[in-house]
């Protein structure tokens, strides 16, 4: 399980977009998203305010990645 403080210690580089994956406390299942602001967005799950994820709280972050690029991998 990934701890939020690990938002807080560490210096964003730039822009960089994120992709995220959780998982529910209540239903085990997993959601993935992406966001350029992976704090924000992650307090929006976590307060009701994702329609997708709002009645499946709590929520976990179990993976995420960064990149510096929004669409990684395209030639």
């Amino acid at each position: 399980m990934f701890s939020l403080t690990l938002f807080n210690d560490f210096k964003f580089m730039g822009n960089m977009y994120y992709v995220y994956v959780l998982q529910s406390r209540k239903d085990k299942r997993f959601y993935v998203g992406s966001t350029k602001d992976l704090k924000s967005r992650f307090d929006d799950h976590k307060f009701g305010r994702v329609e997708s994820t709002k009645d499946r709280r709590p929520l976990k972050i179990v993976y995420y990645e960064a990149s510096v690029l929004k669409k990684d991998g395209s030639t």
